[in-house]
């Protein structure tokens, strides 16, 4: 059975980061699922989602992983899917961050979540919670 996992990176942005990132996995023959990158006051960070297997080893992989955090000079972190995550939410005005999060959820494509909080909550998106039953989705109270 394969699992997939999820590596962070952030570092000062320059050429070459997302091609050694992906040449690293390619060498551990690792499918990448998904790949988001952007740049923001010269700072580069990326999230790129892959495939492993259940004898995938997380310390040979991260102690590997050095070599190019050391070589960017940058921070780089691996998470599960597989394990419970905790999140939170910081929503925007527009109703569409909330449709989002039920969708995933919905979907099954957020199994293993826990929030720990959602901020920001206005008169509108409360309807769209309760609509969707977000009260007993999260477990959360609207307070007024």
């Amino acid at each position: 059975m394969n699992f997939r996992a999820c590596i962070l990176f952030s570092c000062r942005d320059r050429p070459k980061i997302v091609a050694e990132i992906s040449e690293f996995l390619a060498r551990k023959n690792l499918n990448i699922f998904a790949l988001e990158q952007h740049s923001e006051n010269n700072f580069f960070f990326t999230r790129v989602e892959f495939e492993i297997s259940e004898n995938f080893d997380e310390k040979k992989f991260a102690a590997e992983n050095l070599k190019i955090e050391k070589k960017f000079a940058g921070k780089f972190s691996l998470h599960f899917f597989s394990k419970t995550q905790k999140c939170g939410f910081f929503l925007s005005r527009e109703p569409h961050a909330i449709l989002k999060i039920f969708s995933k959820i919905e979907t099954g494509e957020w199994k293993n979540l826990e929030i720990k909080f959602v901020k920001n909550f206005l008169t509108k998106k409360k309807k769209f919670a309760k609509i969707f039953f977000f009260e007993n989705i999260f477990k959360f109270n609207f307070k007024k």
